[in-house]
Formats: structure tokens, sequence, C-alpha cells
């Protein structure tokens, strides 16, 4: 299997030439030969003329297709119970792990958290926050939800969306940009075993979320 952290590269021949994408299976590694890819379809737009070719050559797929993929370690490898690896580094050691993710970022994240959840004996406290424009983009809201009901003494997740006109009646997170405020609560403290992790958008994670953790006091910090 791929292990916590792991992707593959999915390839195609798109307006005529060779196209690859890495994405992050969110199915638990547990059954070999078996995966599921959670694939956010980019259709053309005013702001993006083109939208996300590989994406809707996925979304154009029927069951019996087949694709093209191998799979590819990432840096981040999350080995159990706590244990981690960056790289070919030392294994390194987390009683609590912070995901912080936007948009389809949370792949990676819902990847290492079924693996973390799915083990009784892994005391590691998981901790999610999540941003998206709008409460319908929430990716696998209903699997999040459900983990968090089912593991609320070892999973914290929250939700906050830019456009706050789109949230429902009874929406009951955060509206607007990450704050240093939410990663107050939502992230674990800093400490020597707290890891944070972000996958999302350059402006997301190097021009909002990371100077705040930095401000806070963590260190430990990973980006996908």
């Amino acid at each position: 299997g791929l292990g916590g952290g792991g992707h593959v590269m999915v390839s195609a021949e798109l307006n005529g030439r060779k196209t690859t994408r890495a994405y992050t299976p969110i199915a638990c590694d547990t059954q070999q030969g078996h995966l599921d890819l959670l694939v956010k379809v980019y259709n053309p737009s005013p702001d993006f003329p083109e939208g996300g070719p590989m994406s809707q050559y996925l979304g154009k797929r029927a069951v019996g297709d087949s694709v093209t993929l191998r799979a590819n370690k990432g840096e981040f490898c999350y080995l159990g119970r706590g244990s981690y690896r960056i790289a070919e580094g030392t294994l390194r050691k987390a009683s609590s792990l912070g995901f912080l993710c936007a948009g389809s970022g949370i792949t990676p994240a819902l990847q290492i958290i079924q693996d973390i959840l799915r083990d009784p004996n892994d005391e590691t406290e998981v901790w999610l926050l999540y941003c998206n424009k709008t409460e319908r983009d929430i990716l696998a809201r209903e699997m999040i939800d459900d983990l968090a009901e089912r593991h609320s003494k070892r999973f914290v997740r929250w939700y906050t969306i830019t456009h706050a006109q789109s949230r429902s009646h009874d929406w009951r997170y955060s509206t607007g940009r990450v704050t240093e405020w939410m990663l107050t609560l939502f992230m674990p403290p800093p400490d020597t075993e707290t890891c944070i992790t972000m996958c999302g958008p350059y402006g997301f994670v190097d021009e909002c979320c990371l100077p705040m953790l930095e401000d806070i006091g963590h260190s430990n910090i990973f980006t996908f």
C-alpha cells in the first residue's frame, strides 16, 4: 500500500500531450489493489477559461474505464501511533497532529486522519481546520462529520467559509478567512510533540496561515 501520506500520479493524453497530476487517495490503506480518489472537477469558468483538464477527464470516466497511474511515496509519511517521517529524515513522534486545509487540499488530511482513527491503539489527537469559499464547496463533509461524531474524544474539526452569504440558516461554524483566533482554538497548542500540516493554495498556506502559526509559536510545520 501507499501508507499515510502517499499519493498516485495519474497520466493521460490531453489535447495531444501527456499530462500528469498527483492525487491523494482518501481510502484507508486496508485493501491491497484498491483506492478511492476524491476529485473536484474544475469546469471552464470566466476566471479559469480551460478549467482543470485532468479533473474534467477523470470526471468523464465511466465504470469499467481504465486510467494510467503509478504510486508515489509522499514526503510526509505517517507510520502509525504518532510516528511519522518527513522525506528521508529521522523518525519523529507526535502526540497531536493538526491539519489546515483549503478546498481539495483536504485529501491528504483525510487519508491520514482515517489511518489514525481506525486504530484504537493510536492515541494521537487529531485537529482539522477546513476552509472553503462556500458551504457547498466542503468536500467529504458527511465523512468528516461522521468521523468527528464517532471519535469525539480524539478528533476536533472546524469549518470556515469565506463567502458568508452562502451559509445555511443552521450554519454554526466560522465565516471569513482563517484567523489567529481560529488557529488558537481549533489547532493543537505549540509543543515539541505537535505537528501542523497544511495543504491548499499558496495564498492560503504561505500568505495566510504560515505567518500566524509562527507568531503563535509553532515550529514543526509541514506543507503538502
